[in-house]
C-alpha cells in the first residue's frame, strides 16, 4: 500500500510523539456533531473539515497504544472525549497511516463544509455550550453580534 507523504507530514502531525484524536462511541449524527464541535473550537480559522473514522481495535493491534487525555476544547463535557495515539515513532506513525488510508478507501470520509461548520459553532453558542470568548480571536469576529 502505497501512501503520499503530504497527508501523513499534515494530517497526522505529532506533537510530543502523540497524535491527537477524538472518540466517538458510534457513527450517529449526534455523537458526530458533539466531536466536530470540540474540533471546531480549537481552530485558529474556520474552513471545511474532512475526517475519517479509525477503529481504536486497529491502532491497538497495530502496537500503537491509545490513552485518554484531556482534550484542549472549552467545552468541559466534550474534554474527556479526547485521545492520543502515544509513544509514536516512524514505524508506528506509518501504521497509523495505512489503518487511515484503510479507513478512508473503506469507508467514505466524512466532509464537512464551511456552512456546517459556522452551524455547528453556532448552534453551540445559542445554547449556551460555548461561549463566543472561548473561540479564536479570528473565529470569534465572525460570531459576535
Amino acid at each position: 500500500m502505497e501512501i503520499p507523504a503530504d497527508p501523513v507530514t499534515s494530517d497526522l502531525r505529532t506533537t510530543g510523539n502523540r497524535l491527537s484524536m477524538w472518540a466517538v462511541p458510534n457513527r450517529e449524527k449526534e455523537h458526530l456533531k458533539k466531536v466536530l464541535l470540540a474540533m471546531c473550537t480549537t481552530f485558529q480559522a474556520l474552513d471545511k473539515v474532512d475526517f475519517v473514522i479509525i477503529e481504536k481495535s486497529d491502532l491497538e493491534s497495530a502496537g500503537v497504544q491509545v490513552e485518554s487525555s484531556s482534550g484542549k476544547t472549552p467545552i468541559a463535557e466534550l474534554q474527556k472525549t479526547h485521545r492520543d495515539a502515544v509513544s509514536l515513532n516512524l514505524i508506528r506513525l506509518g501504521k497509523c497511516a495505512a489503518i487511515v488510508k484503510k479507513a478512508i478507501d473503506s469507508n467514505e470520509p466524512i466532509r464537512l463544509p464551511l456552512a456546517e461548520v459556522k452551524k455547528i459553532i453556532a448552534d453551540a453558542i445559542e445554547s449556551k455550550q460555548l461561549s463566543v470568548s472561548h473561540l479564536h480571536e479570528k473565529i470569534r469576529k465572525e460570531f459576535e453580534q
